[in-house]
């Protein structure tokens, strides 16, 4: 298993921790799209001559600080967002760091 069908287990693991409704499928969309994405912007990303670009450390940032916040899209749905996290990290999508507590 590569990791982008890591990350799609683990979107679709979290997509069963919650009632369905369209409302919260939207949330849910949300949380689902900024994995895959965290996913997508830590692999290596090479230009078309082959030369390696460096990463984008600040949109990695933005979406590591937003599973290491409230994640208010979570809570909507009755998700835990430390139990994202420790799925996140668990599985290597998530960089390990000690939780914050929300403000």
């Amino acid at each position: 298993m590569n990791e982008c069908d890591i990350a799609k287990a683990v979107v679709k693991k979290l997509s069963s921790c919650y009632e369905q409704s369209p409302e919260a499928n939207l949330m849910f969309s949300i949380i689902g799209l900024a994995i895959l994405d965290l996913y997508n912007l830590k692999k290596p990303i090479y230009d078309k001559a082959g030369k390696l670009l460096p990463p984008l450390k600040s949109q990695i940032q933005i979406l590591e600080n937003y599973f290491y916040g409230p994640m208010l899209h979570a809570n909507l749905i009755n998700i835990d967002p430390e139990y994202i996290q420790r799925i996140l990290v668990k599985s290597n999508i998530l960089s390990s760091r000690e939780l914050k507590a929300a403000d």
